[in-house]
């Protein structure tokens, strides 16, 4: 693959943003598991239980957008509120077992995405690429973090 023109990297995240949904929104229409949300509730389910604080940092959300994504899961069964055991102000969210059936069946049109992905890879493997990308999102994190606390 030749080198990309420097500079890009923001550019090609984006676009690589809105094909992975364009791909994974067509399998997971195919699976019968609504697109909206998936992502959000699969986040819950890996990370979780977790503050709402905790999942925006995680998922770059504003944090009154991830109040009401969350109250979406909520409301569908496929998210439970817990009690924080250690601040009486916030709360946990933690998948419920509607929840991890959604995500599940959702797995196929996951596996199937990245089967195909696979096969495009040329020189690259899965797990160079997966490693690249989880270090790239660890220093988004930081960014959003550092951004956070200047502006308190």
């Amino acid at each position: 693959m030749a080198a990309r023109p420097r500079g890009r990297l923001l550019l090609d995240l984006y676009a690589s943003d809105q094909i992975a949904g364009i791909l994974l929104g067509r399998e997971l229409a195919a699976e019968g598991v609504p697109r909206e949300l998936y992502g959000l509730l699969t986040e819950i389910a890996v990370s979780g239980p977790l503050t709402p604080t905790e999942l925006a940092g995680r998922v770059g959300l504003p944090p009154t957008t991830l109040y009401d994504y969350a109250q979406r899961l909520v409301d569908r069964g496929h998210v439970a509120r817990l009690e924080h055991p250690r601040d009486g102000r916030s709360h946990l969210l933690e998948v419920t077992p509607e929840g991890r059936a959604v995500v599940r069946q959702g797995g196929a049109a996951v596996r199937r995405v990245v089967e195909a992905l696979v096969a495009h890879l040329e020189d690259a493997t899965l797990d160079q690429v997966s490693e690249a990308v989880a270090i790239l999102r660890e220093a988004l994190e930081a960014v959003v973090k550092a951004e956070v606390a200047i502006d308190d």
